[in-house]
């Protein structure tokens, strides 16, 4: 037997990835930008969010903060995340944040080599993973990675 249309709830369509659409939004915004100081660094940029009535592009603004990075610190990120994230496979979220800490360091996404023999931060890589990174981290239920996240991202030496 045929039902009619018009009985059913409507539900809503949403698009892209649908293990986000219950994720919170992150306070900031990242940019990353090369760093020539000794070694393999990035200087990070961070913008907090504003409200939707004061909008504003990134490049428009001037960031909140910025510090510099080095790739030791960015290798010390992965392991403390990799061992909070690792020992626990208990949840969804834990094995999204795990698989994609895998997908960004397993494969050499981050560095590159560079045109005098060492090697470089990419920089589109480098900001969307800290980007994705603070999304992951706006989880109420997972305060350990939240911390390490926010630990990371806290002003250091002014740049």
């Amino acid at each position: 037997m045929l039902q009619s249309l018009s009985i059913r709830p409507l539900v809503p369509v949403m698009g892209g990835d649908p293990c986000s659409h219950s994720r919170l939004e992150p306070v900031a915004d990242i940019l990353t930008s090369p760093d020539s100081h000794k070694g393999i660094n990035a200087t990070v940029h961070v913008y907090f969010r504003q409200s939707a009535d004061q909008a504003q592009p990134l490049q428009e603004r001037t960031p909140d903060y910025s510090f510099r990075c080095t790739f030791a610190e960015l290798k010390k990120l992965r392991s403390q995340i990799q061992s909070s994230v690792g020992r626990g496979g208990h949840c969804v979220h834990c094995k999204r944040v795990a698989t994609y800490m895998a997908y960004c360091w397993e494969r050499p996404r981050l560095l590159a080599p560079s045109w005098q023999g060492g090697m470089t931060l990419q920089m589109d890589p480098l900001t969307s993973f800290l980007n994705q990174l603070l999304c992951f981290a706006g989880a109420e239920d997972h305060p350990e990675f939240a911390a390490i996240v926010a630990r990371f991202m806290q002003p250091r030496d002014e740049v």
